[in-house]
């Protein structure tokens, strides 16, 4: 079996941590290394929640590489009402007890060197603000073309945003990274909440990963503080799995449904900066300069089939 070398950056907060399970937990993904962000928390507990989730896989030979504390251009906002004041729902006691830091290697330094040794075959997951993968092609735009894939969990094409009217959370926690990212030229997939808002573990999902192990017991009681968090949103116990599908996406494109079509990003509207901007005129209507490249949108998911592909990569952790 022909395994994808996989890099992921994230803000390691729930939904990352669940990512960063199924990464390990799939024998077809071949983890090469974990950038942390600020975004969910902060950049300190961001790290450490990624070594101790990765100390749960019995993961500890994957390097984990901090970036940046903030956003390009503003102050960074957490958010604590989601994930907890640690990211974790307060559940880093549950993880092992952390026997490793970070390199000293910097995240951008860290992306660069894995898109040039692995040349055209490295898949990058984005699964929290962008300002690593911004700060990383701005200092090399060779880069572009090095990369097989960029997955990024972010935006709101069709529907709603999470943090304003037409803003996701990532995207929104650094709007001027996000443009630079998602209109770099290089072969990149949009996994937005119209997907990620379709895939959703429910109370008997819990239940059912708490009887396969301590490390499936996390995956559950990570959810629960999850489901509980979205309950005033959604009005029961269920929680999207917006990080954990862009990881499946990255994996397995057959679990979405697509649509190429050019994209940027607002940075400056009052009420609509961090907001996905797709342009869906025809292509014999539009201006000669697109608003930016075509984009590959995830617009349709099938949701069982993730969902399950997510139970069984959960269920079948081992601990570490």
């Amino acid at each position: 079996m022909e395994r994808i070398p996989l890099w992921i950056d994230c803000d390691t907060g729930i939904d990352d941590a669940l990512a960063l399970l199924l990464a390990t937990a799939t024998p077809e993904a071949q983890l090469l290394g974990v950038s942390t962000v600020a975004g969910n928390c902060s950049l300190e507990d961001a790290t450490a929640n990624t070594l101790g989730v990765l100390a749960l896989a019995d993961a500890n030979d994957i390097p984990v590489h901090a970036g940046a504390s903030q956003p390009l251009a503003e102050p960074l906002h957490l958010a604590p009402s989601i994930h907890g004041t640690d990211g974790l729902g307060g559940l880093r006691p549950m993880l092992p007890a952390l026997r490793r830091r970070a390199t000293s290697l910097s995240a951008v330094e860290a992306v660069r060197r894995a898109c040039h040794e692995h040349a055209r075959h490295l898949v990058l997951v984005a699964t929290g603000p962008l300002t690593n993968l911004a700060l990383a092609v701005a200092s090399d735009r060779a880069l572009v073309e090095m990369v097989s894939r960029v997955v990024v969990m972010g935006g709101a094409v069709r529907v709603p945003g999470n943090v304003g009217p037409n803003a996701e959370f990532n995207i929104a926690t650094d709007p001027e990274a996000a443009r630079i990212v998602l209109t770099a030229g290089w072969p990149l997939t949009l996994v937005p909440l119209d997907v990620t808002m379709r895939v959703r573990m429910g109370a008997k999902d819990t239940a059912t990963l708490r009887k396969q192990g301590p490390a499936a017991a996390f995956c559950a009681d990570a959810l629960a503080f999850y489901q509980e968090a979205y309950r005033p949103e959604l009005g029961m116990r269920a929680a999207p799995m917006h990080d954990p599908l862009a990881v499946a996406v990255a994996l397995d494109p057959r679990l979405v449904a697509t649509e190429d079509l050019p994209l940027s990003v607002e940075t400056r509207g009052e009420f609509t900066r961090g907001s996905v901007v797709v342009d869906r005129r025809p292509r014999t209507r539009q201006e000669s300069v697109a608003i930016g490249p075509l984009t590959r949108i995830c617009v349709a998911v099938d949701a069982h089939a993730a969902r399950q592909r997510l139970l069984r990569s959960w269920g079948g952790l081992s601990a570490g």
